[in-house]
């Protein structure tokens, strides 16, 4: 609600600065490219930075659009893909259209976009110069909220309750290759179970990161439940963090340190 991008310290004092967007006391959406000081964002979503750290790719749901800036160099937003109108349209860059967009993943020479309104993955082409998009991924009745790239696998989440694995095929970058598996119950049947993907069940699954001592973990957060899971590469759960054995949706506030 605060229409930014802000940065926290990980040094002594962790404090936050606003890199981009006008946030309180007066939030200010909009679409405006330009120096940063100056640009506006509207609901931004989703970040990611590109294979050097440097480059910021930003999600910005009701710009209806991609956007970039550089941490490194001349701090100015950019928009590399979408109209600024709702709608759908898979072309070039400054053509294209996004309905709604929630997440954006960077993998090899590409992006992956969570269009959540139009249902669909698509894909942005950063490497021929006019940032072409095209539809990745388009599976009736899966309402795509989050994406996230780690290793050589796309992960796609639905909106309630499965993960979708797909393997990254170099021959038809950027397009992700042949689906590896998937994990929780179909048609929207949510749960809170642990174990092989042939019975495990999730409820608003919505990000992973990969594991850096162990490359075939990784871990789940799943928001329902507040609790954190632990997936090896062939997608069988166990609870790292959390709560286990219920059904029950997490009450908003709950809040304990310890192991």
């Amino acid at each position: 609600h605060n229409h930014a991008i802000r940065q926290v310290d990980l040094g002594a004092g962790h404090a936050v600065t606003t890199l981009l967007g006008k946030g309180k006391p007066t939030p200010t959406p909009g679409s405006a490219n330009g120096l940063l000081a100056a640009a506006q964002l509207n609901q931004p979503m989703g970040i990611a930075l590109d294979g050097t750290n440097e480059i910021v790719y930003v999600a910005d749901s009701q710009s209806f659009a991609i956007r970039k800036f550089s941490l490194i160099v001349a701090p100015v937003l950019s928009t590399i893909a979408g109209t600024g109108a709702n709608g759908f349209n898979d072309a070039v860059g400054s053509s294209a259209q996004f309905k709604d967009v929630r997440a954006v993943a960077f993998h090899g020479s590409a992006l992956y976009v969570a269009d959540y309104g139009n249902h669909k993955v698509r894909g942005v082409d950063l490497g021929d110069g006019s940032f072409t998009v095209n539809t990745v991924f388009d599976e009736p009745g899966v309402n795509v909220v989050a994406v996230s790239a780690v290793g050589d696998r796309l992960y796609i989440f639905q909106r309630q309750a499965k993960i979708i694995a797909k393997s990254f095929a170099p021959e038809t970058a950027p397009a992700p290759g042949y689906t590896l598996w998937s994990l929780g119950a179909v048609n929207g049947i949510n749960g809170n179970v642990q174990g092989d993907k042939s019975v495990a069940k999730v409820y608003m699954p919505t990000d992973i990161v990969g594991d850096p001592l162990d490359s075939g973990n990784h871990y789940l957060i799943v928001r329902a439940y507040s609790q954190i899971l632990k997936m090896d590469q062939h997608g069988t759960t166990s609870l790292f963090v959390g709560e286990a054995g219920t059904d029950q949706v997490a009450t908003a506030g709950s809040y304990a340190d310890g192991r």
